[in-house]
């Protein structure tokens, strides 16, 4: 299997670390694996920042993204003017992530304070990630910045040569799962009967590749330290006892009110639903939705990675 990585090579050079950067933390995964639950859950701790999805990287057949976006400015950034055009570009709502569509409630409306950031940082799309993660840190705050899917997973090991001593925690749920809960949140626009089959077929496969480049991603990832695979279904069954190892994993307290988080367009729940507690509904929900057969074709294709994490066979 091919997956698409991102060397160091391409003319972003490190900068000298600031005092924010000794161990960010962030979030990889794929679509519908409780990556928004778990960042709503830890923004509840009085320490970390977790910007929403970025999409800084990502492949060119998905979206366009702010790196692709961004390069012909970027190529001018040695000229302090050239910083203004990206700030109103950043501002424009025209780039795709729902970060950069709510950055004014992130970041704050008034330019400024990220134009002062841009102009001292190193200018690279690292040293821009980095401001926007430390402005957003400050507004809010916190002690500790991140992001959830700041890249595709199939370029996560670059937020390794990013930011060597970052903390990655990576979700994960039964593909079956995943592809029920896309499938049905994609299809609803559609008002055929041939439009909903047509998306299904679509998410199946986008939901089978994707699990491939998690278990590459878990395989690249788990014995070089500061890593934490997170399965939706133990999240979801033992919240309290997952959350204090994650606490642990990330040097942060645990709090009770994390097991009653504020959802935010999350794919667990109902949408921006306040302090509920975390519900086992969700588990075995997808079995009403996938067909025996596609269960045992999509178990057959990752029979040995489902039962190395625990997944039992079904249909």
């Amino acid at each position: 299997m091919h997956v698409e990585t991102l060397s160091n090579n391409s003319g972003d050079e490190m900068s000298k670390p600031s005092r924010y950067e000794q161990s960010p933390v962030f979030i990889v995964g794929g679509s519908r694996t409780g990556s928004e639950l778990i960042r709503n859950i830890l923004i509840t701790c009085s320490e970390i920042d977790l910007l929403p999805e970025m999409a800084l990287i990502y492949p060119r057949h998905l979206h366009r993204d702010f790196r692709s976006r961004t390069r012909s400015i970027r190529r001018n950034l040695h000229d302090d003017r050239a910083i203004n055009d990206l700030v109103e570009l950043i501002y424009s709502g025209q780039l795709y992530g729902m970060f950069w569509e709510g950055i004014g409630q992130d970041l704050g409306t008034n330019k400024k304070p990220l134009r002062e950031r841009l102009l001292a940082s190193d200018r690279t799309l690292r040293g821009i990630f980095l401001a926007l993660m430390e402005l957003s840190a400050d507004v809010h705050r916190k002690t500790i910045i991140g992001a959830k899917f700041p890249v595709h997973i199939s370029y996560a090991p670059i937020l390794r040569t990013w930011f060597p001593n970052c903390k990655i925690v990576h979700t994960i749920r039964d593909p079956r799962a995943s592809y029920a809960s896309q499938a049905r949140k994609r299809e609803k626009k559609w008002t055929t009967k041939t439009g909903m089959a047509w998306e299904r077929a679509l998410q199946f496969a986008h939901i089978n590749i994707q699990f491939r480049s998690q278990v590459w991603l878990h395989r690249h990832l788990a014995d070089q330290g500061n890593y934490y695979l997170l399965r939706y279904e133990k999240l979801v069954e033992n919240s309290e006892r997952e959350l204090r190892t994650l606490c642990k994993v990330l040097e942060i307290d645990f709090s009770d009110q994390m097991l009653k988080p504020t959802l935010r367009n999350s794919s667990y729940g109902e949408k921006n639903r306040v302090g509920g507690e975390i519900a086992v509904n969700s588990l075995d929900s997808w079995r009403k939705y996938v067909t025996p057969a596609a269960s045992r074709i999509m178990y057959a294709l990752h029979a040995s990675a489902l039962r190395s994490m625990g997944y039992e066979e079904c249909g």
